[in-house]
């Protein structure tokens, strides 16, 4: 029952828990723009396309002190995992389930 609850969850682009750096869970279940880690995950996006390396933008961003979800200071494979997340291009996927346009951008 558990899967199913969170299969419909995911088929109504709800979060399930799943914390993403850039997003909050709204009120109504669903991820909203997190207004104070956007701008960042911008500019990881930023410096990768204008050639720096994985581990250059998160030393950057643990020496301004940003940390993952668990506390830890900001690393190469939090940057890297961003990078690869496809809701920052606005899909959300949970599973088997695939939405595009399911997440909301900026």
């Amino acid at each position: 029952r558990t899967k199913r609850g969170m299969k419909g969850n995911a088929l109504k682009c709800m979060h399930n828990g799943v914390k993403v750096f850039g997003y909050s869970f709204g009120h109504d279940g669903r991820y909203v723009v997190n207004e104070l880690e956007a701008p960042l995950v911008r500019e990881c996006f930023e410096h990768r396309l204008n050639g720096d390396s994985i581990n250059s933008i998160a030393a950057n961003l643990a020496s301004r002190g940003v940390k993952t979800y668990t506390g830890r200071p900001c690393s190469g494979t939090m940057v890297c995992a961003m990078l690869h997340n496809e809701k920052y291009i606005g899909t959300y996927r949970w599973g088997d389930v695939e939405i595009p346009n399911g997440m909301h951008r900026r």
